[in-house]
């Protein structure tokens, strides 16, 4: 004959002690399981915490050092790529430049060379013809030759030395050219860090700093079991400033921290007009992973946190 002790023994050890349990216990113990389980499924689905930043944020400067002798560039504007943004004194460099751009012209004495050979090559070739008929010297001859073969290598020379000169003022082009600072991205100046007669060098080489705003970078991090399905170039809706619009993710970190179980994410949000700023705070939203609620998860949950109820 079967008992109630054996129908309990032959029970699973929850639901055993749940039917030890009067009704009014069992009732409030599948509520509390239940509430359990909600709740999990609400993290599950909780926003990730965020904020924006700037896509690029680039600090311009110059490493060399000279004065600083116009800015053209405000705090607040919009700047292109290649727009001229300050100018650092190039007095010694455009004299440098022209004295390397009039070397470099200097043709005189290449066609002089030229010229030179030409006329010794015809008189080895006359000589030439000379010695073939017995009018002319071997000694003649040779050193004709060695004219002819000096005149050679003084074109060859000159040859080196223009293009020496050609290189040098390429040289003297860019150098000029460092002294002119432009912006390598298009973007907004955020600060304008040295004003006209200043110095800017090596030691302190920053000039404007300019940000990328459109788009923006969201910089936020999550656990590790919410990220771990997350791909580059999926798109997530997110909430900035009250509105919900679509970012794409471009980086989930492969890094989980051990003591906090966080990966870090990167997504890249559009701002074409930008509204959004930089360090606003973004709400992104993950599709919540499926959490199954029936009434053996209730119990379980419930026999956990009140290990009282597990007392027979």
């Amino acid at each position: 004959m079967t008992t109630n002790l054996d129908l309990h023994r032959s029970m699973p050890d929850h639901r055993a002690a749940v039917a030890c349990l009067p009704r009014p216990l069992r009732t409030v113990a599948l509520g509390l399981g239940l509430l359990f389980a909600t709740i999990a499924s609400a993290q599950q689905s909780q926003p990730l915490e965020g904020y924006t930043e700037a896509y690029r944020d680039i600090h311009v400067g110059s490493s060399e050092t000279s004065r600083i002798t116009a800015v053209w560039a405000e705090e607040g504007e919009r700047v292109t790529m290649g727009q001229t943004l300050v100018q650092l004194d190039d007095t010694v460099l455009k004299a440098a430049l022209e004295v390397a751009r009039t070397a470099a012209s200097a043709r005189g004495e290449a066609e002089a060379a030229a010229h030179q050979l030409d006329l010794r090559q015809q008189r080895l070739e006359r000589l030439t013809a000379l010695a073939e008929r017995q009018h002319a010297t071997e000694q003649e001859l040779v050193l004709a030759r060695n004219e002819r073969d000096e005149a050679a290598a003084r074109v060859k020379a000159f040859e080196e030395l223009q293009q020496r000169r050609e290189l040098e003022l390429r040289q003297a082009e860019l150098q000029l050219a460092r002294l002119t600072i432009k912006s390598p991205i298009e973007g907004i100046v955020a600060q304008v860090l040295k004003d006209v007669g200043e110095v800017v060098s090596p030691a302190d080489p920053k000039l404007i700093q300019i940000v990328q705003m459109d788009p923006l970078r969201i910089v936020a991090s999550g656990p590790e079991k919410r990220l771990r399905d997350l791909e580059a170039g999926m798109r997530l809706p997110v909430v900035v400033e009250g509105q919900t619009v679509q970012a794409t993710v471009e980086f989930v970190s492969p890094i989980v921290d051990a003591q906090s179980g966080m990966r870090f994410l990167k997504l890249r949000l559009p701002n074409p007009d930008g509204r959004i700023a930089i360090g606003v705070p973004v709400e992104i939203h993950l599709q919540p992973v499926p959490q199954a609620i029936d009434r053996e998860q209730a119990i379980q949950q419930t026999l956990r946190q009140f290990r009282f109820l597990n007392r027979r």
